[in-house]
């Protein structure tokens, strides 16, 4: 199997791996002896031995916030399945193909920027939560360690079928001969 099917199917992988992320409430953790807390970028899950209770976040920027993540969680979904069908569909045509490069880079930089927002979010719930007389003992949840492996898998199909789609320079347009000189 050549190098950019397996890139086309890791672009896949890392689109899924990213909405999955970005809907899961698994983000921001904090459990201890009284439960657990499971903060989402819209939604908070509390559990308390076997009864647990979902509700929205309701604080207007911290709400702001997480409607902005998902929605750069779903545009890294969206470039990371877009890069991978451009580059399964112009796979006749991997050499000197701008379409597989620029999806390619917008795909890693919009995932990057997903990655650092929520560790942003994290910061803010931090700071916010610190506030009171006891400090919560947060920590990241499996949904941002999937996002992580999801950047890191669009990045290994970035940079895998490099070989084969080296840009070439564009070949230099034929100019006709000049005429001579008019005695």
């Amino acid at each position: 199997m050549q190098k950019y099917m397996i890139a086309a199917g890791i672009f896949a992988l890392a689109g899924v791996l990213f909405l999955a992320a970005t809907f899961t409430t698994g983000w921001i953790t904090n459990s201890g002896k009284r439960g657990s807390i499971n903060v989402g970028f819209l939604s908070v899950k509390a559990c308390y031995k076997d009864k647990c209770e979902s509700g929205k976040i309701q604080k207007k920027e911290v709400k702001t916030a997480g409607m902005a993540l998902t929605t750069t969680g779903c545009l890294a979904a969206f470039a990371s399945c877009l890069a991978g069908l451009v580059l399964f569909l112009n796979r006749s045509r991997l050499k000197g193909n701008g379409a597989i490069l620029g999806t390619k880079i917008a795909s890693a930089i919009i995932s990057v920027l997903f990655v650092l927002g929520a560790v942003g979010l994290y910061f803010v719930y931090t700071e916010a939560m610190g506030r009171g007389s006891r400090k919560p003992d947060l920590s990241f949840g499996y949904s941002f360690y999937m996002a992580v492996f999801a950047t890191i898998l669009v990045y290994v199909a970035t940079f895998l079928p490099l070989a084969e789609e080296q840009l070439s320079t564009p070949a230099t347009a034929q100019l006709p001969p000049t005429a001579p000189p008019a005695e």
